[in-house]
């Protein structure tokens, strides 16, 4: 049962990691007019959120 709980958190947590990644990964984007710097971040930051939201999900594509 405390495994359980335990992942259920870790992935709550992940998935506020990912949502703070992708907000800050389209504030980038909205900004990447401004250099090719700033550019980079958001693809970076939004690579990040990505995979974590997919390597979160991946147990529930798998049918377990």
């Amino acid at each position: 049962m405390d495994n359980v709980i335990l992942a259920r958190l870790s992935r709550v947590a992940l998935r506020m990691i990912s949502i703070i990644f992708g907000s800050l990964g389209i504030f980038c984007f909205f900004w990447s007019c401004m250099g090719l710097r700033t550019a980079a971040h958001a693809i970076v930051c939004l690579g990040i959120a990505t995979a974590i939201v997919l390597a979160s999900d991946s147990e529930k594509r798998a049918g377990r």
